[in-house]
C-alpha cells in the first residue's frame, strides 16, 4: 500500500480474557491533535476490522488473541495522538 500522508494504519491485538465465547466488539478510534483534541472519530464494525479469514465467524473465542490491521485516511488532519475505544453497541 502506498504511504500518503493522509492515510493511517492501525495494527493491534484484542484479548478475550474470559473463559467463554463473546461477540466481536466495535472499535472506536479518534485521532488527537497535540492538545488531546479529538479531530477525527471513527467506528468501525467487527465486519469492517475483522481479518477476512474470521469474517463468517460469530465469537470471539475464549483465552485467545487476535491480530487485526486496519488502513484508513484523514485528509488534512495533523493528527499527533490516537485513543481506542472497544464497546458493543
Amino acid at each position: 500500500r502506498p504511504r500518503h500522508p493522509d492515510t493511517y494504519e492501525l495494527t493491534g491485538t484484542l484479548r478475550n480474557r474470559a473463559d467463554f465465547a463473546q461477540a466481536y466488539p466495535y472499535l472506536e478510534f479518534t485521532l488527537t491533535d497535540n492538545f488531546s483534541r479529538a479531530l477525527v472519530r471513527k467506528v468501525l464494525s467487527p465486519e469492517q476490522w475483522l481479518p477476512l479469514s474470521l469474517r463468517n465467524s460469530k465469537a470471539f473465542d475464549p483465552s485467545s488473541d487476535l491480530a487485526f490491521t486496519v488502513h484508513f485516511e484523514a485528509s488534512g488532519q495533523p493528527a499527533s495522538g490516537y485513543t481506542i475505544s472497544v464497546f458493543y453497541p
